[in-house]
């Protein structure tokens, strides 16, 4: 598992990090299995494993949320492809194994802990996003910060102007009320607006009086543009 991490030749300490701390689930639970060959692991074992997953399973490394246990399963996944790419094994046992619905969680705001996982997952994200996605780490991070600490819906936290934050104070019309609802003056916190800031006007594909808003969209292909990006980042990484 050392050797995965290496060659992942990873730019940033955190993710190096999400990568660390699942190499290290993989190697304990192989050595409390006995396993000491990547032979040794079978689809049979890795399912049993995963059944063992929880918030409060006895072993350290099978003790994990759900959300963890998604974005878990999905550098294990990686693991074991890169064991088939660098020909240690032939096929990798862990393609059997399901994605891990989120169920009612999905619709339930992200606990502190679950929404830094979220952010710890960018950095990963972008080191193997294809195209344009490559250029959105910052604005996955701002857009998340936004929608956590102002309640914003994605629409509108899209189509959020410059013009709509001074200093700390946010002011915007809401899409779904057709511009009926104002916020007007609503505190958002520094740290959010430090990486709206963080968002120059002069990138290339953004507007430049927009924080979030791409060049040449309307507010339809706006939102579809970013449920891609979100999605490819999601099935990226489970």
């Amino acid at each position: 598992t050392e050797r995965w991490v290496l060659s992942q030749r990873l730019s940033t300490v955190r993710t190096t990090r999400i990568y660390k701390r699942a190499a290290r689930r993989i190697r304990d639970w192989a050595a409390d299995r006995g396993i000491t060959h990547l032979s040794g692991v079978t689809a049979n074992e890795l399912d049993l494993w995963k059944g063992t997953w929880s918030e409060t399973a006895e072993k350290d490394f099978s003790r994990m949320g759900q959300t963890t246990q998604s974005l878990f399963q999905g550098r294990l996944k990686q693991f074991f492809r890169w064991c088939v790419d660098t020909e240690q094994i032939a096929k990798s046992p862990a393609a059997v194994l399901k994605h891990i619905p989120i169920s009612d969680e999905k619709t339930q705001p992200l606990t502190r802990i679950q929404f830094r996982e979220l952010l710890d997952t960018i950095p990963a994200y972008i080191e193997v996003a294809k195209g344009q996605n490559k250029e959105f780490g910052k604005e996955l991070k701002a857009l998340f910060l936004l929608q956590r600490y102002t309640g914003l819906r994605i629409q509108d936290a899209l189509e959020l102007p410059r013009k709509g934050l001074e200093g700390n104070l946010l002011t915007l019309r809401t899409r779904k009320s057709k511009g009926k609802t104002l916020i007007d003056g609503r505190p958002v916190p520094w740290f959010v607006v430090e990486a709206l800031q963080d968002l120059s006007p002069d990138r290339l594909l953004f507007h430049p009086d927009y924080f979030l808003r791409n060049k040449g969209t309307n507010w339809e292909s706006l939102g579809t543009l970013w449920a891609k990006v979100i999605a490819a980042m999601n099935q990226c990484l489970h």
